[in-house]
């Protein structure tokens, strides 16, 4: 009882399923677009597909145009009166003309389309042939071409002459309260008569009377109309008028005033779906849908049912369909639902391949195998273990589940091959072996080698099955191959071809025979081809370094031995065709055009083509002409991916591919290209020049200019097929009057950009295609005109030879000035030159005698310095770096022994050259003068200096002024006591003992004539010499010499360490390195000052 309970549960669940997904499925895509998609608004109030094929939304934030690639939205802008007149858009209507006039609560506007302009129209008090009221819910235009305005108290006729309106009051209850969110509407019938729908019931307007009949709901006649509340008016193709109101469907037969009602009826499938509608159609096939506030449904005249839709399946959730305010049907088959929540679009077509499973998402099998045991019976093995028998229905196309056969979980293994044994058996080839299937008792069990062998089967995994033509059957497995003998019962275990026997065959994965009896094996390890009779065994490799017609892989995933006895090869990097004559492979891989590497299965069909299954879809290749077609999820595949090997074929032709979602089913010749030819527009021009990117709108046969600064432009276009818009293709030919231009296939790319194109007129045209690659015949023309920079005119280049002219002229003048000017200076300056010469031999003469006047004055000057052998005399231990600037120096050294006492002195007078060796000479001269006194202290003899420097120098006049003196550092050397007494001015006095350096300073004050405050006295300094000890006496010469890396002085600190490492040295050693030292750091600098350094040893 339990089992039967269940049965029957499971039974009323599935028939419940079929049922809500037969009411649910319309079609075969579903897209939705809200305020999230581009929208500007989520609520679409009507939808309109006009002539070109755009889809213009009506939404109460602006109006919305979509492409198939984006919603362009016009909106009102205070600023533009040339923009749209109000953001709440109720209506649209197209004209004739192909422009868009539209509803809004603040007025009507009229789009047109050559300048992308509005025309607005408002109700103006103080004049009454403007438009009745700003309130616009309608707008119409009948076959005449004339526009009708539906405002809530009147019909409004528009006059385009004038551009004014006449108004048409019809009966309007006050009290009777109509929403901004109302619907209405204008129809005019097929006999010329154009009826009103007002919230007050249905108006046929007499335009010759200019009068209204009113029909409205009487509750006590049935005939009467449902309600009074008129939101949609259509005709069928008897003439018969359809109304939609606020609560139910009429029929109204003109000819007898009656109406007949239709109502929802809750038990009733076939009835109306919802009281409320607000739209209405008739299609091509004569079918009415109707939008209502809980769905849509459709009304077939001729069966007189109704078909209804609450919900449709939108990535796998249901979406419920609730206050539809519009529908429209597009030329693509395609049909718009407007609603409150957004614009929800359902392919109309049918799917190119049959699907199973079909509307249950939640039934997925992914089938990994296939075996056809009848013309409608199939069996299919998936990776789930699943074992599954599907048949068709006698009086559709599609596969089911056979009831009295229910898919079961037979195995914990996947199912990968599937082999008839026998009527009543089947070997399931699975990831653990193979299993033999009892078709009538549902028994399964393990086929195993009947031998006391390894069991060579278990834990392998089983790809594929083969018979030949002795019966034999051969497996492919994971690891290697195997035969087994029905007849015999005899099995052999990893069978070798080669007649080396030492050439082990691995994974094997699919095999085919060819007219030849040869027998291709296709493995992990390459392709082998082995001829059942003569037993001739030879091994393909992919070898593409050595030759570009080997196999592209070595992993074989499908073979193929098509009718016309082709061997085709499938591998996971490309496909290929065997070629018996050259014993080689023709390979066609993504670069020559293949969509995808991957090929999972094959088959063909009777025109020669080739279907295959790969990572991106099925794929169509017709070997003639070398075309590929890919199909995808919008044609009705279970998805992307398919499983290797899973394919088989029909003995009527019907091919049948196994994926990760489910199974795909097809015949060949009714998989044909949808017909319609789509329009192909420009959406929109962009234009950037220099720092400045503008948009224009473009009209077929536009002649567009494209200024001269322009860097690029962009022109942007769609095929006006919305069902797939991502599969559209374009191509486009640009044309100029010196150039037929070719045309150039820019694939799914909507767009094409210049730049950099030469001044010149051009022909554009561009083509596109629908997702079937239907072309549209009549290409988009539109005329460039690249604009000629002035600088490449004519009047630029007549500009270019008067101005090179008038150069040339100028320059000519101006050369023959310039050489009489040349001619005049030349002259002058022949004069200036002798001049000159004579000048500069007398300056010559004059510099000759200076400066042997110098250097008479130079040897003067060193006649009056201690001689060298004089000075080594008094002091046998020191040295004297002299090193003057110019040819005299102002820097000088005194000394002079008396007893045991040496007196020693080195001055730097004031300035350098010339004046500082006069007074070098005058300081000297001083110096003798003080030792012929008995003044033995340094600092008592500075001062004496200093009186005596400035008694010199008392003669001169007041108005002269002299700030001339002398730095000094002088030391009395008692040698008996080893004492050392030093008084400097402006110096310093270095000595050194053990490695340390000591420094005594002398007064912050020269010697000279300067003027001074107070009376100033040097101070004489006494120091205890040691043996070895080491002093010097210098000048700051050194030490302000500029040099080095980075040209900087040399400075004491840097001296001072010189000093310590030299001072143990021999004197003349000292003396030379000093020397190299300066040179080192002067480098290509200027001596900047005279030089005098004194070295003395202890």
């Amino acid at each position: 009882m339990g089992h039967i309970r269940l049965g029957i549960i499971f039974s009323v669940v599935t028939a419940l399923l079929t049922e809500i997904c037969y009411s649910q499925t319309l079609g075969s895509n579903v897209q939705f677009f809200n305020i999230e998609n581009g929208l500007s608004h989520s609520a679409a109030k009507h939808l309109l597909v006009d002539s070109k094929g755009y889809l213009w939304i009506a939404t109460p934030d602006g109006l919305n145009r979509y492409d198939g690639y984006s919603f362009v939205t016009f909106k009102h802008i205070l600023s533009d009166t040339t923009s749209l007149c109000d953001n709440y858009v109720r209506h649209l209507c197209e004209d004739k003309q192909g422009n868009l006039w539209v509803a809004t609560s603040n007025g009507l506007s009229c789009y047109l389309r050559a300048n992308g302009h509005f025309i607005n129209f408002y109700h103006d008090p103080n004049n009454d042939k403007s438009i009745a009221s700003n309130n616009v819910f309608f707008v119409y235009q009948d076959r005449q071409g004339t526009i009708w305005v539906k405002t809530i108290e009147t019909l409004e006729k528009y006059n385009p002459r004038t551009r004014d309106f006449t108004h048409y009051r019809h009966y309007n209850d006050v009290f009777n309260y109509a929403s901004n969110d109302f619907f209405f509407s204008i129809f005019e019938d097929s006999k010329g008569r154009l009826w009103v729908g007002t919230k007050d019931g249905l108006n046929f307007f007499d335009r010759q009377l200019e009068i209204f009949r009113r029909y409205d709901h009487d509750p006590s006649n049935p005939f009467s109309i449902s309600d009074n509340r008129i939101k949609a008016i259509c005709e069928d193709r008897k003439g018969n008028l359809w109304i939609g109101t606020e609560n139910g469907l009429n029929l109204f037969n003109p000819g007898t005033n009656k109406f007949i009602r239709f109502f929802h009826e809750p038990r009733n499938p076939n009835s109306l779906v919802h009281n409320v509608i607000n739209d209405m159609f008739f299609d091509e096939a004569g079918i009415l849908w109707i939008a209502t506030m809980d769905g849509f449904c459709n009304y077939n005249p001729v069966t007189q049912r109704f078909q209804s839709y609450t919900a449709v399946q939108y990535r796998g959730i249901l979406q419920p369909l609730t206050g539809i305010s519009t529908m429209v049907k597009d030329k693509a088959n395609n049909l718009w639902i407007g609603s409150y929540e957004g614009v929800t679009k359902i392919d109309l077509k049918p799917f190119k391949f049959g699907i199973f499973p079909k509307d249950n998402k939640e039934l997925v099998f992914n089938v990994t195998a296939l075996y056809l045991s009848g013309r409608n019976e199939l069996w299919a093995g998936t990776r789930r273990s699943e074992l599954l028998l599907l048949k068709k229905l006698p009086d559709k196309k599609e596969f089911v589940i056979d009831k009295n056969y229910n898919f079961r979980h037979i195995l914990s293994e996947g199912i990968y091959a599937i082999l008839p044994m026998s009527h009543e058996s089947l070997w399931l080839g699975t990831s653990d072996g193979i299993f033999e299937f009892n078709k009538l008792t549902g028994n399964i069990f393990r086929v195993k080698p009947n031998k006391p062998i390894i069991n060579f089967l278990e834990n392998n995994w089983i790809h594929t099955f083969y018979i030949d033509k002795r019966n034999v059957v051969w497996i492919g497995s994971e690891y290697g191959l195997h035969q087994y003998d029905p007849k015999n019962q005899q099995w052999k275990a990893y069978v070798q071809l080669s007649p080396t026997q030492d050439i082990p065959i691995h994974s094997v994965r699919c095999f085919v025979s060819d007219n030849k009896n040869n027998l291709w094996i296709g493995t992990d390890d390459g392709l082998i081809c082995y001829n059942i009779d003569t037993k001739e065994y030879k091994k393909y490799l992919s070898n593409p370094k050595k030759s570009i017609r080997s196999i592209p892989s070595n992993s074989i995933y499908s073979l193929l031995y098509t009718q016309n006895n082709q061997l085709w090869v499938g591998t996971n990097a490309g496909l290929c065709r065997y070629n018996p004559a050259s014993d080689d492979f023709w390979v066609l891989t993504e670069f020559e055009g293949l969509p995808n590497n991957t090929i999972y299965a094959m088959q063909d069909d009777s025109h020669g083509n080739i279907w295959l299954t790969t990572n991106k879809g099925i794929i169509k290749f017709e070997p003639a002409g070398e075309t590929f077609t890919t199909y995808d999820l919008a044609d009705g595949l279970q998805g992307y991916e398919f499983n290797q090997g899973a394919g088989t074929k029909s003995s009527d032709n019907q091919i049948f591919f196994g994926g990760v979602n489910g199974l795909n089913y097809f015949y060949p010749d009714s998989i044909q290209p949808y017909a319609y030819e789509p329009s192909t527009v420009i959406t929109n021009l962009e234009i950037v020049t220099v720092g400045v990117k503008r948009n224009y709108s473009v009209s077929p046969g536009m002649k567009i200019v494209i200024p001269a600064r322009t860097k690029m432009f962009t022109l942007y276009f769609a095929a006006l097929d919305l069902t797939y818009p991502a599969n559209n293709k374009y191509m486009y030919k640009l044309s100029s009057s010196s150039t037929e231009g070719l045309w150039i296939n820019v694939g799914n790319k909507n767009f094409v950009q210049f730049s950099n194109l030469r001044p010149g007129n051009y022909t554009l045209q561009i083509k596109g295609s629908n997702s079937d690659q239907v072309w549209s015949k009549n290409p988009f023309v539109v005329y460039l005109i690249v604009e000629t920079p002035f600088y490449k005119t004519t009047w630029a280049k007549v500009i270019y030879v008067f101005l090179t002219l008038l150069s040339i002229f100028l320059f000519i003048r101006w050369r023959t000035i310039r050489l009489i000017q040349e001619n005049r200076e030349l002259q002058e300056r022949n004069a200036a030159s002798i001049e000159i010469n004579r000048q500069k031999e007398e300056l010559s003469l004059k510099n000759k005698n200076i400066t042997d006047s110098i250097n008479y004055a130079r040897r003067i000057q060193m006649a009056m310095f201690p001689s060298e052998r004089n000075f080594r005399r008094i002091l046998p231990n020191s040295f004297v770096y002299h090193r003057p600037k110019d040819i005299v120096s102002g820097d000088f050294y005194w000394v002079h022994e008396k007893g045991d006492k040496i007196f020693l002195a080195a001055v730097d007078c004031t300035g350098h050259g010339v004046p500082g060796a006069f007074m070098s000479i005058l300081g000297i001269e001083l110096f003798r003068n003080l030792m012929n006194t008995n003044i033995e202290d340094p600092g008592t003899i500075l001062d004496k200096l200093n009186e005596e420097f400035t008694r010199v120098f008392a003669g001169m006049e007041e108005d002269m002024s002299l700030k001339d003196g002398m730095d000094v550092s002088f030391c009395v050397w008692n040698r008996h006591a080893n004492e050392l007494l030093f008084a400097g001015a402006e110096h310093v006095l270095y000595y050194i003992r053990n490695n340390q350096i000591f420094e005594v300073k002398g007064d912050r004050f020269s010697v000279g004539i300067e003027p001074r405050e107070e009376t100033v006295k040097f101070t004489t300094h006494t120091i205890q010499l040691l043996p070895q000890d080491m002093v010097y006496l210098f000048s700051d010469g050194y030490a302000d010499q500029f040099g080095g890396p980075e040209g900087k002085k040399f400075k004491y600190r840097r001296f001072r360490h010189l000093l310590l490492n030299i001072y143990r040295m021999p004197l003349e050693q000292q003396k030379a390195i000093l020397d190299e030292t300066f040179e080192l750091w002067k480098g290509n600098q200027e001596q900047v000052d005279d030089i005098l350094i004194i070295g003395f040893r202890a």
